[in-house]
């Protein structure tokens, strides 16, 4: 069943993630790791539902310059995603530049307090007490 609907769903990032997730779950870590790999591998400007999920996986292995690149083009090129700045924001503290995470995070601040503070669980789990405080999360 679940193959199946992985073939419905082949570049779908929230279907590879929650397939990742599923198979985890059922003790299947190989399978799981084989998923999130076909995951990272979508280009997420083609899946535009899943660019968070995509950029939390590559925040999780480390991959920080390239959530860097990736959102900032995407942002560059659509008004409508200044929202995934929040990603950019992470990337930065991770890569040390705290001055830009900070600008990232006071801008969100000022533009849209109740969608930055909706993210705390997403903060919470790539970031450190520290690195929060130190880009004006906390």
């Amino acid at each position: 069943m679940l193959e199946k609907f992985r073939l419905n769903s082949e570049n779908s990032i929230i279907a590879l993630y929650e397939l990742a997730g599923l198979y985890r779950k059922l003790g299947n870590e190989a399978k799981a790791k084989e998923y999130e790999s076909l995951l990272m591998e979508v280009d997420p400007q083609k899946d535009p539902n899943g660019i968070e999920i995509w950029a939390k996986v590559h925040l999780k292995k480390g991959n920080y310059e390239k959530v860097i690149n990736t959102v900032e083009s995407i942002i560059s090129t659509n008004s409508e995603a200044k929202h995934l700045s929040l990603i950019l924001a992470v990337a930065y503290a991770k890569t040390g530049k705290m001055d830009m995470a900070r600008q990232v995070i006071d801008e969100l601040k000022e533009d849209n307090f109740w969608y930055l503070y909706g993210k705390k669980e997403f903060f919470d789990e790539l970031l450190t007490q520290s690195e929060k405080e130190k880009c004006g999360i906390v």
